[in-house]
């Protein structure tokens, strides 16, 4: 029932985007930049993200309880 922050960083040398259509929330980020998405208060259930610039690495998720 609260707000919180993901800090998001690329370490790797192409561009990153974290997505979430469920989030609503979609950041692109160039090679060595560090920045952050705010979440909204989120009703108990499972949040997954990608990157659909890298669609080989594996998706993720937020759990909120």
């Amino acid at each position: 029932g609260q707000r919180f922050k993901i800090v998001l960083k690329n370490s790797g040398q192409g561009p990153a985007e974290f997505e979430s259509t469920p989030l609503r929330v979609e950041k692109v980020l160039s090679p060595g930049v560090t920045t952050f998405v705010v979440i909204h208060p989120l009703r108990p259930g499972h949040y997954p993200f990608f990157d659909d610039f890298n669609p080989q690495l594996p998706e993720g998720g937020i759990l909120a309880k």
